[in-house]
C-alpha cells in the first residue's frame, strides 16, 4: 500500500484506516519502544519518545503539518489514544509544540513514517491481528455470565487478596515512616552535634584570638621597654666615655705634675 492510498484510508475514518486496530497500534508502540534509543536524561523524561513517536507520525499521515497542529491533533484525538497507547500521558502532560519539535530533532522522521506505512500495510500483520480480532470475538459470543455466588466468592477473594495488599502497603509504609523517623532523628542529633562543635570552635577562636591579642600588646610592651633600656644603655655608655676622657685627661695632668716635681727634687 502507498503513501497516497494510506491517507485516504484515513480520510474514511478521521483517524486511522479500517485495517489498524488497537491491537496493532499497541504492537507498534511496543516496536518503536524497543527499538529507539532514547539520548535524553532517564531522570528527567516525562514524555516517553516511542509514545511521542506514534502520534506524531499519525498526526504526520493524517495531515499535520507543523508542531502545533500536532498538538492540538493529540489533544482532539486524546480518548483514542489512551485507549490505543500503554505509555499515554494524560491530558494534563501533553507536550508544548516546542517539547514536539524537539523530539522530532531526535527521530528521523522521514524513515519512521516509510516505517509507519510498511509496518500497517503488511499483510501478514493484517492477518495476524484479523486472528486476534476473531479470538475476542470468540470470547465474548460464548463466555457465560458467571453466576452469582460464583461471583461472590470470587468478589470475596479478590477483597481478600487487596485487603492483605493493603495490609502489607501499611507494613511497608509504617517500617519506612519508622526508618524515616530514625534517619530524621539521627541527622537532626547530627546536626545539633555540629552545631555545638561549631559553637564550641568558636569560642575557642575567640579566647585564642583573645589570647593572641594580649600576647601581641605584651610583646609591643616589651619591645617598647627594649627600645628604652637601649636608649638608657647608649646614654650610659656616653657618660662612661666622657668619664674615661677626664680620667685619660687627669692622668696626663698627674704625669705632667710629677714630672715637675722630679725636677724641682733634683736641683
Amino acid at each position: 500500500m502507498n503513501q497516497a492510498l494510506f491517507q485516504a484510508a484515513l480520510k474514511d475514518t478521521g483517524c486511522f484506516p479500517r485495517f489498524v486496530s488497537e491491537c496493532e497500534l499497541t504492537n507498534f508502540e511496543r516496536c518503536l519502544e524497543i527499538n529507539l534509543d532514547d539520548p535524553r536524561d532517564p531522570s528527567k523524561i516525562v514524555y516517553p519518545l516511542h509514545v511521542i513517536g506514534v502520534i506524531i507520525l499519525t498526526a504526520r499521515v493524517s495531515g499535520c503539518n507543523n508542531c502545533e497542529e500536532i498538538r492540538t491533533y493529540w489533544e482532539d484525538h486524546l480518548d483514542f489514544f489512551k485507549k490505543r497507547l500503554y505509555d499515554c500521558p494524560d491530558e494534563d502532560y501533553i507536550p508544548s509544540a516546542q517539547t514536539i519539535r524537539r523530539v522530532q530533532t531526535i527521530l528521523d522522521i522521514d524513515n519512521l513514517t516509510q516505517v509507519y506505512y510498511e509496518f500497517f500495510s503488511k499483510p501478514a500483520v493484517a492477518k495476524a491481528f484479523d486472528a486476534f480480532k476473531d479470538q475476542q470475538a470468540f470470547i465474548e459470543n460464548n463466555a457465560m455470565p458467571m453466576p452469582p455466588e460464583l461471583k461472590s466468592q470470587v468478589d470475596s477473594m479478590v477483597t481478600l487478596q487487596w485487603a492483605t495488599l493493603c495490609q502489607h502497603f501499611n507494613e511497608q509504609k509504617k517500617k519506612l515512616e519508622k526508618e524515616f523517623e530514625e534517619r530524621l532523628k539521627e541527622a537532626r542529633s547530627a546536626r545539633d552535634d555540629a552545631l555545638d562543635n561549631n559553637e564550641l570552635l568558636k569560642r575557642t577562636n575567640q579566647e585564642l584570638s583573645s589570647r593572641l591579642q594580649e600576647a601581641s600588646e605584651k610583646n609591643n610592651e616589651l619591645h617598647a621597654a627594649n627600645e628604652n633600656f637601649k636608649e638608657e644603655l647608649n646614654k650610659k655608655n656616653f657618660e662612661i666615655g666622657m668619664l674615661q676622657e677626664r680620667v685619660k685627661a687627669q692622668e696626663t695632668s698627674i704625669k705632667d705634675l710629677k714630672g715637675a716635681f722630679d725636677k724641682i727634687a733634683n736641683k
